[in-house]
């Protein structure tokens, strides 16, 4: 079962490197960033709750003192994330706010030594240091002159801690025994909630309508961008540690910029194979056999 929920935190990774793919093409098509984020957030709310409704609708029931796991997850990780990973793009680069993005797994495994009592063993410190170090020489930030104001800095952080909340809210929610797909389904649709009033209807509906066909290509976002790597994870997250699945989810770094050489012929530089090969052997380190103690 540990293997089958690395597979899982892996393949999430890959498939939320994906999503630089589907927003390039409809942020061409005249979509704003955050009409897209509310496409992404508010289509998996629609998928997850018309499945679970129709399939389990008993795993819809929750305790009204436990809402504030799912506001957590969904206001504060979900939108609180796509509003400051955006707005640091912005008053920065896209690769100065992956590099503060990838704060998260080390915030994610402080946060669960505090929250979760886990140990904080030497295998996971190496571990988390390749996988940062990864992430840094993938974006592109080193040797590229980049600088970062304070004001993007800020929102950077912000957005890694955003980041790192939804494995632990969600991992808090496991551990009171709710179901991944109740914590999915709570988790988008208050997103969804949340992620609305700053997205433009009027734009989102014209854009639409100015190009046949594009409502295909925001399902298969919706689908393969965020339902499927979300329900990999949060089940992931059901047989790992939090901060052992944050780590392993750097992957997705790997599989953007393996996305962006193949598909948007980006070169291969020395920087992303050091990256590549640097987060790999967070993903390996971790997944080492623990030997037993000789008697």
């Amino acid at each position: 079962m540990q293997l089958a929920a690395s597979l899982f935190i892996l393949l999430a990774g890959v498939l939320w490197g994906s999503q630089g793919i589907f927003a390039k093409d409809l942020s061409a098509a005249g979509l704003s960033i955050y009409n897209v984020a509310a496409i992404r957030i508010s289509g998996c709310a629609v998928f997850i709750l018309a499945a679970v409704g129709l399939l389990r609708p008993r795993l819809l029931k929750i305790k009204l003192c436990d809402i504030w796991l799912f506001f957590g997850s969904g206001l504060i990780s979900i939108v609180g994330f796509t509003c400051l990973y955006y707005q640091a793009i912005a008053l920065s680069s896209m690769g100065t706010a992956a590099v503060l993005l990838y704060i998260s797994p080390a915030l994610v495994t402080l946060m669960s030594c505090w929250f979760f009592k886990e140990k904080l063993t030497a295998r996971k410190l190496i571990a988390l240091g390749c996988a940062i170090l990864g992430c840094v020489f993938v974006s592109g930030v080193l040797g590229s002159g980049m600088t970062v104001n304070v004001s993007g800095f800020a929102c950077g952080i912000g957005a890694g801690f955003c980041y790192a909340l939804y494995s632990i809210f969600s991992a808090a929610a496991m551990h009171r025994r709710y179901h991944p797909f109740t914590v999915m389904v709570y988790t988008f649709v208050i997103g969804a909630l949340g992620i609305w009033p700053l997205a433009d209807i009027s734009e989102l509906c014209a854009v639409n309508q100015a190009v046949p066909g594009l409502v295909w290509h925001e399902v298969l976002f919706v689908i393969v961008a965020a339902l499927l790597p979300y329900l990999f994870y949060t089940l992931g997250l059901q047989r790992l540690d939090p901060s052992k699945a944050a780590i392993m989810a750097s992957m997705e770094a790997v599989a953007a910029a393996i996305f962006g050489i193949v598909i948007f012929a980006e070169p291969l530089t020395l920087n992303i194979v050091v990256g590549i090969t640097a987060v790999l052997s967070s993903v390996v380190v971790l997944n080492l056999p623990v030997s037993s103690p000789r008697r």
